[in-house]
């Protein structure tokens, strides 16, 4: 994977003098990595064009007390800049009770897997009042190539470099499997594991694996406001696509197979959507985008390649899920890698705090402009627009509404 520019996205204007990087030196280290893995699924040429993406959120305060916003209320997701997509952050600013805006101070961090991140100061909204955060980016893409991936071209496990095998083939931490939750789980990484050894072919135990998710363990597609363990998906027979990447990559580090959840946007023409959770005081709204998740797998030659169960994925083909994947057919950005951070947590806690509080979250985001000289590249999608920005909570929140993009490509039975 040839990686041409990793790190956070440049910043303009007005607020060019709150430029303070705040990075962590573990979390630098292994975000570089991951950045360098992603990086493998693209082989950039020319930028395809550049979209401007506009994040809303708003959180108003249903109480009698004044609501300090926490990390995970202050906390936003970056897209990184690597070889193939270039972000800039055009502006930021926080507005109260519908006054004009203002230009907003923070900093900027990242979090254990690297993945760069907004945030904001310490901020308050009193009782009855509203505050609204909005964030503007513009995002270069760049072009990629779909590679041709035969078994017999495939390396075999013991090809893949050892200090891919270290940092993410472990099955330890979030993919770890508790056989007494995820009895199915476990059966099937025991066999699996089993039938293969390190001369074992990589792309077939990678085939394998996706052939047991998509098919054999009987799920059907289906969207979820809050996140779904492995063992809820396994017992209800129902998976969005975080859970269909999670199962995915839970396998194949039981096989050997380095692999990581990638999140991100993928562009969804005229899909106006909304959805909302009453109990926890949380609207959605979303406008010619849509949220997406996906796999990524290592497999020598090819390197780290997108294994996605919901675009375009045939049952009865599972290489499918490799030649079909939005990554290639569609114009995709990518969010976040994870390896590491336990979205799913961070996701729930957002989640049960508003739900404890008086406070309602309303977020919204969309294109506000885009131009792709070359939408050709995208396939049957005629230009692309990303999503720049997503809240920690939020944006983690978000990725667990299942891709609301998927709608429109429903898995075959």
């Amino acid at each position: 994977m040839d990686e041409k520019h990793v790190g956070y996205p440049f910043i303009t204007g007005p607020l060019s003098a709150v430029r303070s990087v705040f990075m962590h030196t573990l979390a630098l280290a292994s975000g570089v990595m991951l950045l360098l893995a992603t990086a493998s699924i693209a082989s950039p040429s020319q930028p395809a064009g550049f979209i401007v993406v506009d994040l809303a959120l708003t959180y108003g305060n249903r109480g009698s007390a004044a609501y300090s916003l926490r990390d995970l209320d202050r906390a936003f997701y970056l897209f990184p800049n690597t070889s193939y997509q270039h972000s800039t952050i055009l502006s930021v600013e926080t507005n109260l009770d519908g006054q004009a805006g203002r230009p907003a101070v923070y900093r900027l961090a990242s979090d254990e897997d690297g993945n760069p991140q907004l945030i904001l100061q310490n901020l308050s909204v009193a009782p009855g009042a509203t505050i609204r955060i909005r964030v503007s980016s513009n995002i270069t893409l760049w072009e990629r190539q779909r590679p041709s991936v035969e078994e017999a071209r495939s390396g075999r496990l013991s090809d893949i470099p050892q200090e891919i095998r270290e940092g993410f083939a472990k099955a330890e931490g979030l993919w770890r499997v508790n056989a007494s939750q995820e009895l199915d789980l476990a059966v099937a990484a025991a066999f699996l594991s089993s039938r293969y050894s390190p001369d074992g072919n990589a792309l077939t135990a990678l085939l394998d694996v996706v052939d047991w998710v998509g098919r054999v363990a009987g799920l059907r597609y289906g969207e979820a406001a809050l996140p779904r363990s492995r063992a809820e998906s396994l017992r209800a027979r129902v998976a969005g696509a975080a859970d269909y990447a999670a199962l995915v990559v839970t396998l194949c580090r039981a096989v050997g197979i380095p692999a990581f959840v990638q999140t991100g946007v993928v562009f969804t023409p005229s899909l106006t959507w909304s959805l909302s959770e009453r109990a926890v005081g949380y609207i959605l709204e979303t406008r010619d985008a849509a949220l997406h998740a996906w796999a990524v797998a290592y497999v020598p030659p090819w390197g780290w390649l997108p294994v996605d169960m919901v675009y375009g994925y045939q049952p009865s083909n599972p290489s499918s899920a490799i030649s079909e994947a939005a990554w290639y057919s569609s114009a995709v950005a990518v969010m976040a890698s994870f390896s590491k951070v336990d979205y799913a947590s961070l996701q729930r806690q957002w989640f049960q705090a508003l739900g404890r509080s008086a406070v309602a979250a309303r977020l919204e985001y969309g294109v506000a402009e885009a131009r792709f000289p070359t939408p050709q590249s995208y396939g049957d999608i005629q230009a692309g627009a990303l999503l720049g920005v997503a809240a920690v909570g939020v944006g983690v929140s978000m990725l667990y509404l299942d891709c609301v993009g998927s709608l429109r490509r429903r898995r075959s039975a």
